[in-house]
């Protein structure tokens, strides 16, 4: 079983643990893939695991999609609601200017000395660099 993140709410958490389990038991299905042992790597000879999604924005595609077993497990009203809030966050991230990004900007426009007046410079050659692969 994948281990939640710190920032999970734990009542969701418990909640796709139990429905989750019980849905296998209900189904009879069986571990297509054992765990792997100790000191055997992810994405080894071993591994045969299906990788999990590396972002919000892929993890929330899956989830909402027809006929996905949160669908199933959750109903649509809760799914179409919860992963619209996802979508949203996915949203306001990729539309945020961070200091980060000033920074890219500031030091791909070759501003180096940030103490010149150099926000009104900014202002003038916004410039959002791309974000790296997450």
């Amino acid at each position: 079983m994948r281990v939640a993140g710190a920032d999970a709410n734990p009542h969701y958490v418990l909640a796709a643990v139990l429905a989750l389990g019980w849905r296998g038991v209900q189904k009879k299905m069986a571990i297509p893939v054992p765990p792997l042992g100790k000191g055997e790597d992810v994405g080894g000879e071993a591994d045969q695991g299906v990788r999990l999604a590396k972002s919000l924005k892929e993890a929330n595609a899956r989830f909402m999609r027809e006929g996905s077993v949160a669908r199933e497990v959750f109903g649509d009203e809760f799914v179409e609601h919860f992963g619209g809030t996802r979508e949203h966050e996915v949203r306001l991230w990729e539309e945020a200017v961070t200091d980060w990004w000033v920074l890219c900007v500031w030091f791909e426009a070759g501003f180096t000395d940030v103490k010149q007046g150099g926000e009104e410079i900014y202002r003038d050659r916004l410039i959002r660099p791309s974000r790296p692969p997450a």
